[in-house]
């Protein structure tokens, strides 16, 4: 289950290492996307990324892909969109695309400044819905976010965090128009910025759910378990089938805890 309520915070990444003298270029679907909780590291300098899901069909012994998820089915699944982020030359999301139905469309579009996102817009149709403006501390880390409900520019939410020293969130509080802490995050990060695990309280004595991941050796999501504070679980696992020239996931397999399946697929384009 992909949490699909956007809470306003950090940004995508670029990672750079040193293979045989050449720099490595890894990019993040992280911030403004459905992967702000866990971040998905890419291979490659990407433009681009779309992901389609689709039902799994038995066929032959095998699973097929079937027809793609209904706004109905991902509803009733409380699963997520299809979407397309893009990216510029830098890494940095400039716009991110979820598509319900084909008919509805919710975008997310950045405002970058001096290589930092300051302001994303978030669009329903042709209208701006909200904005929200971002603060910087001293590493250039996120601080904190408010968002503001579009022409009228009332204040709905604000968000504070503290990062990690590559800048991904470790802690996030949330609070409501009357400065009100509604919601705390915590996340265990792994030595790769890998979130191994999420907790959210209501309240300093109050554990609202918790949420645990693992990897594969590539680095890409395999499991998922949550549990909140009335005992209700839910988990899936995910197996990859196909791979890019670049290393990057093409096919996965989503194994669901009542035992349907979804495949997802992906495209890329690089620079």
């Amino acid at each position: 289950m992909k949490n699909l309520v956007l809470f306003i915070s950090a940004f995508a990444f670029i990672i750079s290492g040193c293979k045989n003298d050449e720099p490595v270029r890894t990019t993040a679907l992280y911030e403004f996307t459905l992967f702000r909780n866990y971040p998905e590291f890419l291979n490659g300098q990407i433009k681009s990324v779309n992901e389609q899901c689709f039902w799994a069909v038995e066929r032959d012994s095998d699973f097929v892909k079937g027809e793609p998820l209904s706004r109905s089915d991902r509803d009733s699944l409380k699963w997520s969109s299809d979407f397309t982020v893009y990216f510029n030359e830098e890494g940095k999301l400039t716009r991110n695309d979820d598509y319900y139905t084909p008919d509805e469309t919710r975008s997310w579009v950045t405002e970058i400044e001096n290589g930092l996102i300051v302001k994303v817009t978030n669009i329903r149709g042709n209208a701006e819905y909200t904005y929200a403006i971002a603060t910087f501390d001293t590493d250039n880390h996120w601080e904190s976010v408010k968002q503001y409900r579009a022409g009228v520019d009332t204040l709905m939410s604000s968000y504070t965090f503290a990062t990690n020293p590559d800048g991904y969130i470790r802690e996030s509080k949330t609070f409501n128009s009357l400065g009100e802490n509604t919601r705390t995050w915590y996340y265990d990060i792994d030595e790769n910025n890998r979130t191994t695990a999420l907790k959210i309280y209501f309240s300093p004595d109050s554990l609202l759910s918790t949420t645990k991941y693992s990897y594969n050796e590539k680095g890409f999501n395999t499991s998922v378990e949550f549990e909140n504070s009335k005992g209700v679980t839910n988990n899936w696992k995910v197996e990859y089938s196909d791979y890019d020239d670049m290393d990057n996931w093409l096919t996965c397999t989503i194994t669901l805890k009542d035992g349907q399946k979804i495949i997802l697929e992906r495209k890329y384009v690089y620079y």
